[in-house]
């Protein structure tokens, strides 16, 4: 995922975004504890992609604020 994916797209779209990388990120996070997987980096990405929204998150917020 790339910010100009998340630039076009509206503060509903984003929070639903936010929802489903975060209950990714717990997926992931048993999997790899149970060891169903062995691809531990994609909770890198995911934390990532999480933070990415997140940013975008607030820009949007400041221009809704100004």
């Amino acid at each position: 995922m790339k910010t100009t994916d998340l630039s076009g797209k509206t503060r509903e779209e984003l929070l639903e975004m936010l929802a489903k990388e975060k209950a990714d990120l717990v997926k992931v996070r048993f999997a790899v504890a149970s060891r169903q997987e062995s691809n531990y980096k994609k909770m890198g990405i995911i934390r990532k992609n999480i933070a990415r929204i997140m940013t975008q998150l607030r820009i949007v917020d400041n221009d809704n604020n100004e």
